[in-house]
């Protein structure tokens, strides 16, 4: 965790990596494929990072709105538990500025509720069912 570091994702390589997390259900992800992910790296409203120390450890989706900024976080099994969700979560604070940012949170994830709980974040109705929307504590 020491020698994490976080980088704003920018070649198709690094989207790569974030895309096949995004891809594999194995992995937790949604198990298909974006459209057009190249557009990731173009929409200046959307900002990607990956955390790394000698390999790739998550990342941080930030897609930025008017007045607000949704956070998506994801760190890879054998990292979780270290600091890395923090940082990344760092990351996207700042970057965000002063947009209020919140989080989707499925309601049968455990640990991600306790995560965003842990980090001062409060939860609200999404008006989606089975989701949770946490946003930063006032």
């Amino acid at each position: 965790m020491a020698g994490t570091r976080i980088e704003r994702v920018r070649s198709r390589r690094e989207l790569e990596i974030v895309l096949s997390w995004l891809t594999e259900e194995s992995f937790g992800g949604m198990g298909h494929s974006l459209p057009n992910p190249e557009r990731l790296l173009e929409d200046p409203r959307v900002l990607l990072a990956l955390a790394v120390e000698e390999e790739p450890q998550g990342f941080a989706r930030l897609d930025l709105g008017p007045g607000e900024a949704e956070c998506t976080l994801f760190v890879a099994p054998g990292h979780r538990r270290k600091g890395v969700g923090r940082r990344l979560l760092d990351w996207a604070l700042r970057k965000a500025g002063e947009r209020k940012v919140y989080a989707m949170v499925e309601e049968g994830n455990g640990p991600a509720r306790a995560f965003f709980q842990a980090q001062g974040f409060r939860s609200v109705l999404s008006g989606i069912q089975g989701w949770i929307r946490w946003e930063e504590g006032e």
